[in-house]
């Protein structure tokens, strides 16, 4: 598995050791703030193989600007190949169209990767299926140890104030 040589600069991830990585949010409306501590703390309890295990929540409290702001630690994950990359935007795209069908559709882009890379294919088709994920591009997809694909950016999960999948 490869790893990214160096965090790109002014983003709010923080390498903390060789396996975890901190990220750093803020939102300003208080209401989307509460949901996207639920969507974080949910996987933190449930986790889910499509999505990086992600170990601890902490509030930091209110900015300057009044913005909540917020850190989560999750597992560090490895980069994407260019093919792999590509695919992924392929079905974002797609999915920007089509919804929840988008793994569907006769594109001859689709069709050529999907036959190089079947096990990626899989993952995007179960995660446009599920229809809970708002934000798929290939800076959101990763690999794991044991080279299984994970969504990274647990905020996309969060859409409309509503996230009516959470239970528990």
């Amino acid at each position: 598995m490869r790893y990214a040589t160096r965090l790109p600069p002014g983003k709010p991830v923080e390498l903390l050791d060789d396996n975890l990585v901190r990220k750093t949010g803020r939102i300003y409306e208080e209401k989307n703030y509460l949901l996207t501590k639920k969507v974080i703390e949910f996987f933190i309890k449930h986790p889910d193989p499509l999505v990086v295990p992600i170990y601890q929540f902490s509030e930091l409290g209110r900015d300057k600007d009044k913005h909540y702001t917020y850190s989560y630690i999750m597992e560090r994950c490895g980069i994407l190949s260019a093919d792999e990359r590509a695919l992924v935007d392929v079905v974002g795209d797609l999915w920007d169209n089509h919804g929840a069908r988008a793994c569907a559709q006769e594109d001859p882009a689709l069709l050529s990767y999907k036959e190089k890379l079947p096990t990626l294919f899989e993952f995007l088709k179960t995660v446009v299926e599920q229809d809970r994920y708002m934000d798929l591009h290939s800076g959101n997809v990763m690999m794991l140890p044991g080279e299984t694909y994970c969504l990274v950016d647990v905020e996309g999960f969060v859409r409309n104030y509503s996230n009516d999948w959470i239970s528990g």
